[in-house]
């Protein structure tokens, strides 16, 4: 299935669907007949990018090891974590997509020979910080026994965006819209396409490669079923504990290094030095 919809840096344009929450079951073709290990994998991309396509994700060595794997999509950017602190926009709802995810996986793995006792969350980058934050989460809470975590966790300062308002009310602006009434944004972007809507996601004026806008943020106490009900760090005090491996991938930072900001930076830089250099 197509992945959530992204902007896309080879093409500067927008790919995906918003039809896109979808999840792949593998399971080991040699499977035993005892109940098999499960491990859902979350995907990285700054909340703004990526999905859980088998083809990018290779699972195969860990199928090897006869253990079921499950990959899975989730919304992103401004269609999985705008926040406007009501019901109809509470923000998180990419975090949200992956607990739906985890819960049904909870409910079905059996049928597929999961053992429901043995299941592990894990993912890398954006996808490690997600498996932080459903380690703190109350809506988590006993839906898996372990996790695992790669090159992210909820204390990255750019997991989470404490103000999440001054992101939204300059998104409406950006696409026309005035109001600072929640609700009257809510039903003005409603009718705004997905397309433009994710175009306008990284603001133009930001020049930080890591300051994403949509990423998760601290639920309203106005909101149902929070997510996120306070900080991290709080969360962090109270919460259920589960075995965990921490850890970073190896050459982590390369695709930061590959794109045209960091190229652009460095030249930047270059001149900079030039022209201290040639009046010094």
């Amino acid at each position: 299935k197509d992945r959530c919809m992204q902007y896309a840096f080879k093409t500067n344009g927008i790919i995906g669907s918003e039809d896109c929450l979808y999840l792949n079951v593998l399971v080991p073709q040699n499977g035993l007949n005892e109940k098999l290990a499960v491990m859902i994998f979350i995907h990285g991309g700054a909340f703004n990018y990526g999905s859980g396509s088998v083809n990018e994700q290779s699972p195969d060595y860990l199928l090897d090891e006869n253990v079921i794997v499950i990959t899975l999509n989730y919304r992103l950017n401004a269609l999985g974590f705008l926040n406007l602190d009501i019901d109809e926009c509470p923000g998180n709802m990419g975090l949200k997509d992956q607990l739906f995810a985890i819960k049904w996986i909870k409910a079905n793995i059996a049928a597929f020979g999961g053992d429901v006792n043995n299941i592990t969350i894990f993912g890398e980058s954006a996808g490690s910080a997600s498996v932080h934050y459903h380690t703190m989460s109350p809506q988590s809470t006993g839906l898996f026994q372990k996790a695992i975590m790669q090159s992210g966790c909820a204390f990255n300062p750019w997991v989470l965006n404490e103000n999440h308002r001054v992101s939204a009310f300059k998104l409406a602006n950006n696409l026309g819209c005035l109001s600072s009434d929640p609700n009257e944004i809510v039903k003005y972007l409603r009718n705004v396409s997905a397309i433009d809507l994710v175009k306008e996601t990284k603001f133009k004026d930001d020049n930080d490669f890591l300051d994403y806008k949509f990423v998760p943020s601290i639920e309203s106490d106005m909101v149902s079923n929070r997510f996120l009900p306070a900080h991290p760090e709080t969360l962090a005090t109270i919460a259920s504990p589960v075995p965990a491996i921490v850890g970073l991938n190896n050459m982590e930072g390369i695709i930061a290094l590959s794109g045209d900001y960091i190229f652009n930076s460095i030249i930047s830089i270059i001149i900079k030095l030039i022209y201290l250099c040639e009046h010094c």
